[in-house]
């Protein structure tokens, strides 16, 4: 999975990944590597795969850009929802932004801390994506120096129930339960919902690039498939009997 979303990873490097990875895999006995700069997508580990593998079509594009503009079909979805909650709110609450005009500091304020702590929470979204990965999985965490976003890759295969929810994972818990959480919150409660609701529409936008992956391979896969990642790519195939799994070359 690759992230293009995400500050330096230098300071991710220094103030975050290091220090906490390593925290989880002392605790939690997750094989979480932290691999730091990775200059080119097409340079993930690669394993053995069956030779009736079959690529996702979604994931065989080496370009990013390209990627990014197949993902953002999903934008404005994520906005109808974001607005559909906003209109739930008010159905709920009334004129929900009452007050507005006249605390609009507070409401400006409010903005900013819920985008900040959305790109805070940019290092989580990753590992919301590798707690998914059965524990004796390596999973490698870092940042493409050239966009300085980050990633988790592993060559671990997962069945295609296990391999949607982990793409899906981050979505849930830091946009979707946010948002549930919004709507729960007192319009006079001015500055909390509209950080709430501010950090949950960004997490959301985040999200794009996973919902293309969710659907891609809700679309294109069989059920019972067995999902794997090999180099920059992602394949689908019918289980097989484990002689090498997962296996790095």
């Amino acid at each position: 999975m690759n992230r293009w979303f995400g500050c330096q990873g230098g300071l991710y490097e220094r103030l975050f990944c290091r220090n906490f990875c390593h925290d989880l895999m002392e605790e939690e006995k997750m094989k979480l590597k932290w691999i730091g700069a990775y200059e080119k997508i097409d340079t993930f580990p690669e394993t053995y795969l069956p030779e009736d593998s079959v690529c996702l079509s979604g994931s065989a594009d080496t370009d990013m850009e390209n990627f990014s503009r197949s993902s953002l079909i999903f934008f404005i979805p994520v906005l109808l929802l974001c607005a559909a909650v906003g209109a739930g709110k008010w159905l709920v609450w009334g004129d929900a932004d009452a007050g507005m005009n006249r605390e609009h500091l507070v409401y400006l304020a409010a903005l900013g801390t819920g985008q900040v702590l959305s790109l805070c929470c940019i290092p989580i979204h990753e590992l919301l994506h590798a707690i998914v990965y059965p524990r004796n999985a390596l999973v490698l965490f870092g940042y493409l120096s050239e966009s300085g976003g980050l990633f988790i890759t592993s060559t671990e295969k997962l069945r295609r129930n296990r391999y949607l929810v982990m793409v899906l994972l981050p979505f849930l818990v830091l946009g979707l339960l946010p948002l549930l959480l919004y709507l729960c919150i007192p319009p006079s409660l001015l500055f909390l919902a509209t950080a709430v609701f501010c950090f949950a529409s960004f997490s959301c936008l985040f999200c794009i690039g996973d919902f293309y992956q969710f659907f891609e391979t809700l679309k294109k896969t069989p059920r019972g498939a067995i999902i794997q990642n090999s180099g920059n790519k992602t394949w689908w195939y019918r289980e097989v009997p484990d002689e090498r799994p997962g296996e790095m070359i």
